[in-house]
């Protein structure tokens, strides 16, 4: 069985940290425990507006699940040029972050292939290099550590989409603090009850 963190070793780390925990429109919560520490919880009750899109990350990470079950399917990008004229997505470099919603830069057509679904449990751990792409659309409730390794390999992140979609960025807009927090503690509740 794994040891869960209570609320309160969360918020003690946290606020040593000097960071409150933060809603991606992705359907997850992040809390920052140090620079290359994160904790990020997915529950039914966070909201989810935004589609999550194919994406890489600027540095590789570890993430091991605590509780719950995260969905990670990985893609490969391929044929990434201006003239790709059958290309049915698209990939590009952004900025989005939180507190910034971003700019779009380089749109580049490029085909798409999957590679994989996994399905992970409480206790699996995962590697993810920052040249692969991948998405965890699916992932309904689960909750883990991740930890990424710096400097940062990247100055952007790249996105693919589907030709023509429009781009999304899943911080343009913002939940309370005190929300966030109530959505931890649900995850941390729901963890608690399995």
């Amino acid at each position: 069985m794994i040891c869960l963190p209570t609320l309160d070793e969360l918020l003690a780390k946290a606020k040593a940290y000097g960071q409150d925990p933060y809603w991606f429109g992705l359907g997850f919560i992040q809390l920052k425990l140090s620079d290359t520490e994160r904790i990020h919880f997915w529950h039914p009750s966070v909201p989810y507006p935004e589609r999550e899109e194919i994406h890489n990350h600027r540095y590789d990470f570890t993430s091991r699940v605590l509780a719950g079950q995260i969905v990670h399917e990985t893609f490969l990008v391929m044929n990434a040029f201006k003239d790709n004229e059958d290309a049915t997505h698209e990939i590009f470099k952004t900025t989005c972050m939180p507190g910034v919603e971003g700019v779009v830069e380089e749109v580049t057509p490029c085909d798409l292939r999957p590679t994989g679904i996994y399905k992970m449990s409480a206790g699996s751990v995962y590697q993810f290099p920052y040249t692969m792409f991948h998405t965890t659309k699916d992932t309904k409730f689960a909750i883990t550590h991740l930890t990424r390794v710096l400097p940062k390999t990247l100055e952007y992140a790249s996105v693919v989409k589907l030709r023509g979609a429009e781009t999304v960025c899943p911080f343009k807009a913002t939940l309370p603090t005190d929300e966030c927090w109530e959505h931890i503690a649900s995850a941390i509740g729901t963890a608690e009850n399995e």
